[in-house]
């Protein structure tokens, strides 16, 4: 037999040689899954309880990722963050290019970056979102 299809979801399977299970060699994708899922189900859920309004995990998860490269398209923030620890880094260049990347979304998503301009507390919350996903990102 070449090709077996498991139309069960949700069933964990498992394979025995005599009495003992075979374990796997290698880690297989569904742990990596579960753990970015984790990973985005969190920031979602910060996302959700820092803005108000209708929004979507997608308008959130978009306007974010696009504020997110934009700082990562500046050198000089991305070696200030990659050499310094995150408070440290706020003191940087880091809340300059934010609130410039803020500043030119107003055209993508006026409510989002609304939100973030007129509150303190918003804009303090979101750069930290920000900062908690790239810094995830630097030390993979």
């Amino acid at each position: 037999m070449t090709h077996h299809r498991l139309s069960k979801k949700n069933t964990e399977y498992s394979i025995k040689l005599g009495d003992k299970p075979l374990k796997s060699i290698c880690d297989t994708g569904s742990k990596y899954y579960k753990t970015e899922t984790e990973k985005l189900s969190k920031i979602i859920k910060r996302l959700n309880d820092l803005f108000s309004g209708e929004l979507s995990e997608n308008d959130l998860l978009t306007y974010t990722d696009r504020i997110k490269t934009k700082i990562q398209e500046n050198t000089t923030v991305m070696a200030q963050l990659k050499t310094n620890a995150k408070e440290q880094a706020i003191l940087g260049d880091f809340q300059d290019i934010f609130n410039e990347a803020i500043i030119n979304s107003l055209e993508i998503n006026e409510n989002l970056a609304s939100q973030v301009l007129a509150e303190d507390n918003v804009q303090h919350e979101f750069a930290d979102i920000l900062l908690d996903m790239i810094y995830e990102e630097i030390l993979q």
